[in-house]
């Protein structure tokens, strides 16, 4: 334990307790964020979210086997695209010591509880995060480029190669 001192204030640089362990993970360790104003960000997720209701709602069976064909490759080509849209959002997060400030040890576990997916697949997320984002340079500078751009590329593209 260290502790520091400065005039009347004390700061207790101790290591905080651990965090919840991986099987005691509750909604409570994530704070309820109710509705959020996100600008314009949330009006692109609900554009997103009603062409998806679009989507669901198609009777395909009005399309030849030709068109039908297309379209799977259509949709699959933006769903490819969709992991930058999370990645991004996920790296900021990193970025920001969300996890850490959660009291998580890793993004998984924080990801785990925050959009109920398995830890492993959100460390899986944020390793993707972590190699297809731009970087912050080390110590000032310019921007890094991701550590896989040409990989980053074909997923804002929607390619598979």
């Amino acid at each position: 334990m260290v502790a520091v001192s400065v005039g009347v204030v004390s700061t207790n640089l101790e290591d905080p307790p651990a965090p919840p362990a991986d099987a005691a993970v509750t909604d409570a360790a994530v704070p309820d964020l109710g509705v959020l104003d996100l600008g314009v960000l949330g009006e692109v997720l609900d554009d997103w979210a009603a062409v998806l209701d679009r989507l669901h709602g198609f009777d395909s069976a009005v399309l030849s086997d030709a068109a039908l064909e297309h379209a799977i490759q259509r949709v699959v080509g933006l769903e490819r695209r969709a992991p930058g849209g999370r990645g991004a959002l996920v790296w900021e997060a990193m970025m920001r010591a969300l996890p850490a400030v959660r009291r998580f040890r890793t993004p998984g576990m924080w990801l785990r509880a925050l959009v109920r997916c398995s830890a492993a697949e959100g460390n899986g997320w944020a390793r993707q995060a972590e190699a297809l984002q731009p970087r912050p340079p080390i110590s000032g500078g310019e921007v890094l480029p991701p550590q896989l751009p040409e990989t980053a590329k074909a997923v804002a593209e929607g390619r598979d190669r």
